[in-house]
């Protein structure tokens, strides 16, 4: 098989006081990436620096002499803190030309909104000269592309990920390659134990860049091919594929855009089965991500959040005497929480998930990270423990998970 063309090179600059501080999470630039990834383009930088003009012609320049093409976001406005503009402006050597249509569309950007235009605002309509405008649909201020090789967006999140879905294509060209990806998401098997299996790793590598992605209680296993043509990145995709999914096989509960969520209602849709959920350290977690998936309500009933004991007793008919031999963290409690659960529901399977979130609460015999979780149906349940580590957000964001792989694991027993 031919070697896989050179894409074209692309660098992203984000700018922001509030990016160095850690205020605000640079969601900007991973979006970023994404879309310059699937444009064909190769990201040899990604840097993010505050608001002060030297700065941000530093930053640029250094990202222009590395790629072919570079992607800015953030100080666009009008404010005295928003100075890309005015960077960029000095970088490229050029004065400033006011645009009519610009700010003809920043009037009516504030008329839509009902608000009267503040006088600032007819700063965006000082165009650099080196620049032509990019249009806004989410917001008042343009974006501007310099040179045709600097893009500078907005840097609110939902202005600029509508920019570059709808205005940047037409700007920034495809960078010469196609790509193909597929992601296996995986449960059961640490990254290492992955990597072992795949015998043919390296002959697979030879032909995909392979990202070993650990999540919370998974990791996914990324793909990408490259090709002049789409046909020839899938034919490398496949070819890839083939060399390791045999191996791994058994671990894959999904790709590509699948969740676990999304995994567990198609089964429990093919097999024409309900499901109920008690939560206790999870609080709702479970129940939220199974609700995002559209369609859920025909096959999920419901659940309770029973976190304070008596809840469990009165809602989900667990003895007081389980709680008081056993407690509320251990494997009976689980049990009969699932299977009130089920039973107060009507539902055909019970899901339940108690433990010990912390940072406090943990003892010798029950540390903080213990978790028990249990699934339940007609005349049988399972149990699952689990020591979980990390923070008390990440204990219950993986005890919400673990559970779904759990719940997973018996509906694809079930339905093979």
């Amino acid at each position: 098989m031919k070697q896989a063309p050179h894409p074209k090179t692309a660098a992203i600059v984000t700018v922001g006081d509030e990016l160095m501080t850690g205020l605000v999470v640079d969601t900007n630039a991973a979006a970023i990436a994404r879309f310059l990834l699937r444009r064909g383009y190769r990201i040899v930088g990604k840097s993010s620096v505050g608001d002060a003009v030297p700065a941000i012609i530093a930053s640029v320049r250094a990202a222009m002499r590395r790629a072919d093409i570079v992607v800015v976001t953030g100080g666009l406005g009008p404010t005295h803190d928003d100075l890309t503009k005015e960077a960029l402006r000095r970088l490229f050597k050029c004065g400033a030309k006011f645009d009519p249509a610009v700010l003809r569309h920043v009037q009516s950007f504030f008329k839509r909104m009902g608000k009267p235009m503040p006088s600032i605002n007819r700063e965006y309509a000082n165009i650099p000269t080196a620049a032509v405008a990019v249009r806004n649909r989410m917001g008042a201020a343009p974006g501007l592309f310099f040179n045709k090789r600097v893009l500078a967006l907005p840097g609110v999140p939902h202005e600029m990920l509508y920019m570059l879905e709808h205005e940047a294509p037409k700007f920034i060209h495809r960078g010469g390659v196609t790509i193909a990806e597929k992601t296996f998401h995986t449960a059961g098997l640490g990254e290492v134990g992955l990597m072992r299996r795949m015998t043919k790793l390296d002959e697979a590598r030879q032909l995909a860049d392979i990202a070993f992605l650990p999540g919370y209680g998974r990791v996914d296993i990324r793909l990408l091919t490259r090709g002049a043509t789409p046909a020839a990145a899938r034919a490398r995709l496949k070819k890839a594929e083939k060399l390791i999914s045999p191996s791994i096989l058994e671990y894959v509960w999904g790709v590509d855009d699948e969740t676990i969520e999304s995994a567990v209602g198609k089964l429990l849709g093919q097999q024409r089965k309900t499901l109920a959920v008690a939560e206790s350290c999870t609080g709702g977690g479970i129940g939220e991500k199974i609700t995002a998936i559209p369609g859920s309500s025909n096959y999920f009933l419901g659940g309770v959040i029973s976190y304070a004991n008596k809840v469990k007793e009165k809602m989900l008919g667990v003895s007081a005497a389980t709680i008081k031999n056993h407690g509320a963290v251990s494997r009976e409690c689980a049990e009969a929480m699932a299977k009130g659960a089920r039973a107060r529901l009507g539902a055909d399977y019970g899901l339940a998930v108690t433990g010990v979130a912390g940072p406090g609460g943990g003892t010798k015999e029950k540390p903080v990270g213990l978790v028990f979780v249990a699934v339940a149906a007609l005349g049988w349940v399972q149990v699952r423990r689990l020591n979980l580590a990390g923070s008390r957000a990440t204990i219950r964001g993986r005890a919400a998970n673990e559970a779904l792989f759990f719940l997973r694991d018996i509906l694809a027993a079930r339905n093979g």
